[in-house]
């Protein structure tokens, strides 16, 4: 019975020390150790223009005219007590410049906005990917297949926070207790991936 108990006993010693060994080897033996995720902050180098201006999600649109911003970012800044809805409503422009390395060419790429304050349409050098609707859900803009490798791109969004019968919270804000204030208002992550990923 002693030797049944012992033999037990180095056995689970035994699994015990397999499995602490192979947690320790990384993922695989003899494999080169990459990175399944590569998450980029997102949040500086943006412009910024309030107001509403025709073409501005266009690739050769010239906004070296508008303000240089960081995210997390709002429309307008407010004084300190503006209650009763006179808050500034309406449309933001939002235009970031960047190059994806050659490393990421066969890779999926995709933007996370954590935070757009009320509705959103998103271009990627002039073209429309994706339009989202309510600024305290987080989306993501798969840009895989329209991103150019090695050359200038233009990511750009329309921003409204104007009243929205079919946005939560759906009320003018002068019915509100509270204001909501519009912009890109949490981060913005730049995802590099494997085309196949969990």
């Amino acid at each position: 019975m002693r030797q049944r108990m012992k033999l037990k006993v180095s056995v689970r010693r035994l699994l015990v020390a397999i499995i602490v060994f192979l947690c320790t080897q990384g993922n695989s033996f003899g494999q080169k150790n990459i990175d399944a995720r590569t998450n980029l902050n997102f949040n500086t180098h943006w412009a910024f223009y309030r107001g509403d201006i025709d073409g501005a999600e266009a690739a050769g649109y010239d906004d070296k005219d508008w303000n240089a911003i960081t995210i997390p970012h709002t429309i307008r800044l407010e004084k300190k007590h503006c209650g009763g809805g006179e808050i500034y409503r309406g449309i933001g422009w939002y235009r970031r410049h960047f190059i994806v390395p050659a490393a990421y060419k066969n890779k999926k790429i995709t933007i996370h906005f954590d935070g757009v304050q009320m509705n959103c349409a998103v271009f990627l050098n002039g073209e429309k990917l994706q339009s989202h609707f309510g600024g305290y859900i987080g989306f993501v803009v798969d840009i895989t297949g329209k991103v150019k490798v090695g050359s200038d791109n233009i990511l750009a969004l329309r921003v409204s926070n104007m009243d929205d019968p079919l946005t939560p919270p759906g009320k003018p804000l002068t019915a509100l207790d509270f204001n909501y204030y519009g912009g890109i208002y949490r981060d913005v992550r730049f995802t590099v991936t494997s085309k196949l990923y969990i």
